[in-house]
């Protein structure tokens, strides 16, 4: 189970919904929500570690 929060201020900037969405596919799962929260889930619990890795560029892509 993933799940992704972000406070109201960078909700503008940043979709948890799609950082969700996109991070759950490296672990083949699926997610998404809303700008401010975003959940969801994978098959594949071993590559947690590079979904972790995937959701800090996400996040990076966002900020630029």
């Amino acid at each position: 189970f993933l799940l992704c929060m972000v406070t109201d201020g960078l909700s503008e900037k940043i979709h948890a919904g799609k950082i969700i969405k996109r991070v759950s596919a490296v672990i083949n799962g699926t997610g998404g929500g809303r700008p401010g929260m975003g959940q969801g889930g994978g098959k594949d619990p071993a590559q947690l570690g590079k979904a972790l890795t995937e959701a800090r560029v996400i996040i990076e892509e966002f900020l630029t």
